[in-house]
């Protein structure tokens, strides 16, 4: 498994996401993915804003509304990462939403790696992204036993 991890919300930060995603997801079904993407595409990482544009003329306005949902939340608290048993490999984030510092959560897994490159503003594509994480992915590939 290989997962980078996003913040932990409090409860304003997550209403606040939650008003913009409901106000995303309003905004593709009155006008479209681009127009509902042209507001956060600056606050994106690049690779991920690179990405996004990308995919916004494949995407189905629907399926983009439906999964625009901010009432939901991945955890409360680090110490529920605890439970991931599987094999994990983490890398570190750069961005608002994916915070460096909580890569350090790979403590709290049974059996995880922290990579030592990050997912940063340094990465502009997808190409950028996988020349930067491969390395890491093989080997941490490699320690896994076969199945």
């Amino acid at each position: 498994m290989l997962i980078g991890v996003e913040d932990i919300e409090d409860d304003e930060a997550k209403e606040a996401e939650t008003r913009f995603l409901d106000a995303f997801a309003a905004r593709v079904a009155a006008d479209g993915p681009a127009a509902a993407w042209a507001p956060a595409l600056a606050q994106l990482p690049p690779l991920v804003g690179g990405m996004v544009r990308d995919a916004i003329p494949r995407s189905d306005p629907a399926s983009i509304a439906a999964a625009a949902s901010g009432h939901d939340r991945s955890f409360r608290t680090v110490a529920e990462l605890a439970a991931v048993t599987a094999p994990v490999l983490v890398f570190p984030g750069g961005d608002p939403r994916h915070p460096g510092a909580l890569a350090a959560a790979v403590a709290t897994l049974p059996d995880a790696r922290q990579a030592a490159t990050p997912v940063d503003g340094r990465l502009h594509s997808a190409a950028d992204l996988a020349r930067a994480v491969a390395p890491a992915v093989r080997a941490f590939l490699r320690t896994l036993p076969a199945v």
